[in-house]
């Protein structure tokens, strides 16, 4: 539902619009199915077509800047893409019954800010979490779980020795199961996940260091292993019959300071982290950096004792500003103890002393 985009904007009498998203890439739209779609779609499409009573239409302007349609009847077509900023004309003119209005085509700074592609993709993946959580308990078969069966169950266990987790998979109706991890698959400080096409996403707690059995201690926070699952995922997910953009792919964690999801803002940044893992020092750097400043929230380097905005701080500095990796960071709101809704984390003057984390709820 896009039209909640255009409110107040598209609105003139005669004309109806039609919206339409496009991948990143060629032409392929949603009447299709993103048949040959890539992974990501950054682009809307509005279609404005009026029945003017007075003369034609001054039609729309294409990438060169010619017009691409003047007719009694004018359909104009307007582009956002998050991947250009000023590709073309801002549109020309149509006359409706002698009153002249401007058409709706933008492209980049041109668009208006109800098209904001920040707020589009904030959108998508709001979208997207809120679908997963809106699942209800007991809907799926057993031994499935839906989202809020599977967060019960982790926080259940967060004083145990062992991470224990999820694999977000789709059925053959693309619904999402939770289904989970072979405990031959996770232990003390690691959850892996199934490499198979039909895993998405992921979702696994992380321990709250009171089992006498502990070897080490355990941030309530993302590490740099999960954001690399998360780039995995993108690699491995493979179904035909999906309509992919990078608002599909998730990793969830449960900690004893809540439940957090990363999210995907630009593929292409996070693909940059192949690049760092694949040469050992700039690994290790990645890693090291990391895992640093958590230690700094600690009790002589054990007993995490940070507070929950110290590590999203910690965490949206790493992967915004030291590293841009193209990642959104999300949190669960909660009513009784039961998550009910999401909300966006985002960091302000996170190159400051003054740095602080900002709350965008995806309710509004």
């Amino acid at each position: 539902d896009n039209d909640s985009f255009v409110t107040g904007f598209l609105s003139k009498e005669g004309c109806t619009y039609t919206i339409e998203e496009y991948c990143s890439s060629g032409d392929h739209n949603d009447s299709i199915g993103y048949g040959d779609c890539g992974i990501d779609f950054y682009s809307i499409v509005i279609t404005e077509t009026c029945t003017p009573s007075g003369g034609g239409g001054a039609g729309s302007l294409g990438d060169s800047g010619e017009p691409v349609g003047n007719d009694t009847g004018s359909t104009n077509t307007g582009d956002t893409s998050g991947s250009q900023t000023n590709n073309g004309g801002s549109g020309g003119s149509s006359s409706n019954g002698g009153v002249t209005t401007p058409t709706t085509p933008c492209r980049g700074d041109d668009c208006p800010e109800e098209l904001d592609i920040d707020d589009l993709i904030h959108k998508k993946n709001c979208e997207e979490l809120q679908e997963l959580l809106d699942i209800e308990p007991g809907s799926v078969p057993a031994p499935y779980k839906t989202l809020k069966e599977a967060i019960a169950d982790l926080k259940n266990n967060l004083d145990g020795a062992s991470e224990e987790g999820y694999e977000i998979r789709h059925n053959s109706n693309l619904e999402p199961l939770f289904v989970k991890v072979n405990s031959n698959n996770t232990g003390e400080g690691y959850c892996n996940y199934s490499k198979v096409p039909s895993v998405y996403g992921g979702l696994h707690l992380h321990l709250n260091n009171t089992h006498p059995d502990l070897d080490s201690d355990y941030e309530p926070m993302f590490s740099h292993k999960d954001i690399k699952d998360l780039l995995e995922f993108t690699e491995i997910y493979s179904n035909p019959s999906s309509l992919i953009n990078s608002s599909l792919f998730v990793h969830l964690i449960v900690t004893y300071q809540g439940t957090y999801a990363i999210k995907i803002k630009d593929l292409t940044k996070l693909q940059h982290l192949n690049t760092i893992w694949a040469e050992k020092e700039s690994r290790k750097d990645f890693k090291r950096f990391l895992d640093s400043q958590y230690r700094r929230k600690t009790d002589n380097f054990s007993n995490p004792n940070g507070t929950a905005e110290d590590y999203q701080k910690i965490f949206l500095k790493h992967i915004n500003i030291k590293y841009d990796l193209g990642i959104s960071l999300f949190k669960t709101t909660e009513y009784n103890g039961e998550p009910v809704g999401w909300e966006e984390l985002i960091l302000v003057n996170g190159d400051t002393a003054n740095s602080d984390v900002v709350k965008k709820p995806c309710n509004e």
